[in-house]
């Protein structure tokens, strides 16, 4: 049967309004489904998102309640500190003085008659907190007074002479820990000097560069009853009375062999003890030095302050730290050996290294970027070990006309430094307030060293 072309047009019409149809109902349909697919992708993420926020409130709620239960043990911790004024806390004290060798006391101790001096618990008992202890002075040392945090020597002019000072470490039950005696010598301001005038080259690292501690020394020495010293050297940086050799950051060892340095960094470009021989190899020549660089002075005295840099870094706690010391005062006999050698009889005077600022903060503002300094104990005990060692290095050696300065001793560790890092007056740098001293500590300084220059003078430094 044939079927005519008009029925076949509509068959195929239809069939494309059909298809059509189901083509738009099918769109519709997954396009419903998209939306239903996006909206259920919505409610499932403010689910999530609510779920967190509860989490999160739970979490607060939580870190809360453990915030208030360890803020409240710690207030109980405080209250009655397990650690202060217990037997466990003097059993490590006795402990810790045993280990560092006592008290870190020199033979004898100079203090020129008129002086207010102080020798501090801190300095010399090396025990994290001194107070732990109670102490006792006695001797023939009318003018010495003990008091909270030191022995204050008021001595006056009629009390001139040798005396003996005793101090005795007791526990808070009066047991006898450690008792030592040191000599005490009161120069008078009147004793006749066996020079009325000489030179003095000061040799030193940032104690004395940033020149607290020369001025302050100049100025003692310009007062009646002193002779004429004429400072020799040639630095003389920005706020300095005084010309000296005094670089911060330097070490004994710094002085035998700096050469082509940064003096951005260093301060010089080389140690002015060093200079390049023949072969462009660095000599250490003291002196080409004064013949070169001093015009051919020649100093009577020569005092040295170092120590700081040298052991700064050391751990308290390493085994070899005793070594590490030793090795430290091969160096500072090197350089004494060559000053010695142009100078053959020079007084020279070694200060031990000074006690630090007594308080963390004070390290944690100096050396902000580096957490191994932030404890101010951690460099006490090696700054005590090694001002020991200088002692016992340097006592009794006045045969060699070498003289100790206990430095380490007479310096406040409280009163005696800032709070904060400060720029001195007349400086255009900021120091920092751990280890360099204020104007009152580098009075302490200077009174030290004048001290034992005085008692030379005055030929009360006998050869032992």
């Amino acid at each position: 049967m044939r079927i005519s072309r008009a029925i076949i047009a509509t068959l195929v019409v239809a069939g494309l309004i059909a298809c059509s149809y189901f083509t738009y109902r099918l769109g519709k349909r997954d396009g419903w489904r998209a939306e239903q697919a996006v909206v259920a992708q919505e409610i499932e993420q403010t689910r999530i998102a609510a779920e967190r926020k509860i989490a999160d409130a739970d979490k607060a709620v939580a870190d809360a309640v453990k915030a208030k239960v360890a803020a409240e043990e710690a207030a109980k911790h405080l209250e009655v500190d397990p650690s202060i004024s217990t037997p466990q806390e003097t059993a490590d004290a006795v402990a810790t003085l045993s280990i560092a060798g006592g008290l870190v006391l020199p033979k004898q101790f100079f203090v020129v008659a008129g002086s207010d001096v102080g020798i501090y618990l801190r300095s010399i008992v090396p025990v994290r907190d001194p107070e732990v202890f109670r102490y006792a002075i006695a001797g023939d040392c009318t003018f010495a007074q003990l008091e909270r945090r030191r022995i204050a020597l008021h001595p006056t002019s009629s009390e001139a002479g040798s005396c003996n000072l005793s101090l005795e470490v007791l526990t808070l039950d009066e047991k006898s820990i450690e008792k030592s005696t040191l000599e005490v010598i009161v120069v008078p301001q009147d004793a006749p000097l066996s020079q009325s005038s000489f030179q003095i080259l000061m040799v030193g690292d940032s104690l004395g560069h940033q020149s607290r501690f020369p001025n302050e020394l100049a100025d003692i020495l310009k007062s009646p009853g002193n002779p004429k010293v004429e400072f020799v050297g040639t630095f003389k940086p920005e706020g300095a009375k005084v010309l000296h050799e005094q670089y911060g950051g330097w070490t004994f060892s710094s002085f035998l062999t700096n050469i082509d340095k940064d003096p951005e960094i260093y301060h010089a470009s080389h140690s002015p003890f060093v200079f390049k021989g023949p072969d462009d190899a660095p000599q250490f020549d003291v002196t080409r030095y004064l013949n070169e660089s001093l015009d051919g002075a020649r100093p009577r005295n020569v005092h040295i302050q170092l120590g700081i840099n040298d052991a700064f870094g050391f751990d308290p706690l390493d085994p070899e730290l005793r070594k590490r010391l030793i090795e430290i005062m091969a160096q500072a006999d090197a350089l004494i050996a060559g000053i010695r050698k142009a100078l053959p009889d020079a007084v020279i005077t070694v200060g031990s290294v000074i006690q630090a600022n007594a308080s963390d903060r004070a390290f944690v503002e100096s050396y902000r970027p580096y957490e191994q300094f932030h404890s101010e104990w951690r460099w006490r005990r090696v700054e005590m070990a090694l001002a020991k060692t200088m002692v016992e290095h340097f006592d009794g050696r006045n045969r060699e006309r070498i003289f100790l300065v206990p430095t380490h001793m007479t310096v406040d560790p409280l009163d005696g430094y800032t709070a904060h890092e400060w720029v001195p007056d007349g400086m255009s740098i900021k120091l920092s307030n751990a280890v360099h001293p204020s104007a009152v500590g580098a009075r302490q300084l200077a009174t030290t060293i004048h001290a034992v220059v005085r008692a030379e003078l005055a030929s009360l430094l006998a050869a032992n």
